[in-house]
């Protein structure tokens, strides 16, 4: 008696099916995990602080380094790069970003965006690779996952190149993010600019320095705080007693 054969387009098409099943069961995991979000209370600020303009112009005037909480420096990144989506947007947007500085390992991250028309969570492990000593600090990602499913580089680079995209403040190039370290000032008739050109990570806070400023802009912005018009500027920038302020930011601008 002859054994039926199992014809083979037949054994082709169930192999076929077999593939789409798999394809579509791997699919449904990966967009299960990419919608996964348990990071709300990791992106979200609890506190805010909006000091660290005034840090950077007081760690100018007296020429040192200077230590900025993660407060401080996630209350101007939210204010500075992130917007809520608005109706019917379908640009990529950076709703909320949060930093975590580590002395020993890399610099956390937590994000939420808004892409493709939904709302991720976003994580990734960040290293300042080049500080701004030119008023732009570059950055590089590792271990990158939106929601809980792990990113190729291909995916991370068209992710982020859609965030900076017209952006006149970052840019996205050859897999780094570079970032624009720079503060304008404009006290009374003086306009100014610094940048951050030292970043050093430590737990909990970054260590900071400026650029150096000139002897005639520090004296110009020494005679305005001490104007009328100033003394309120001063006192937020050094503390409510004026002679102390006066005499300790002459020390070191002597010293």
């Amino acid at each position: 008696m002859r054994k039926k054969r199992f014809p083979v387009g037949k054994a082709i098409l169930l192999i076929f099916c077999l593939l789409l099943v798999s394809l579509a069961a791997a699919a449904a995991v990966c967009v299960g995990l990419a919608f996964t979000d348990h990071n709300s209370d990791r992106y979200t600020l609890e506190s805010t602080d909006d000091s660290f303009p005034f840090d950077v112009l007081r760690g100018a005037l007296t020429g040192s380094r200077f230590e900025v909480t993660e407060d401080k420096v996630n209350t101007y990144l939210n204010r500075f790069f992130c917007r809520r989506v608005q109706t019917g947007d379908e640009e990529p947007v950076l709703e909320n970003i949060r930093l975590y500085f580590h002395e020993e390992s890399d610099t956390e991250l937590y994000a939420r965006v808004y892409f493709r028309q939904h709302h991720f969570s976003v994580y990734a492990q960040i290293s300042v690779v080049q500080e701004g000593a030119d008023g732009e600090a570059a950055v590089q990602f590792r271990h990158v996952k939106l929601g809980e499913l792990p990113l190729p580089d291909w995916v991370v680079d068209r992710i982020i190149s859609g965030m900076t995209d017209g952006k006149p403040y970052l840019r996205y190039e050859n897999s780094t993010l570079y970032v624009q370290t720079r503060f304008e000032y404009n006290l009374g008739s003086l306009h100014f600019t610094l940048h951050l050109n030292t970043l050093h990570p430590k737990e909990g806070a970054v260590v900071c320095r400026t650029n150096h400023l000139s002897w005639e802009l520090i004296r110009s912005v020494y005679e305005f705080l001490t104007s009328d018009e100033g003394r309120e500027l001063a006192g937020r920038l050094f503390g409510s007693q004026v002679e102390g302020w006066k005499n300790h930011l002459f020390e070191a601008l002597s010293g």
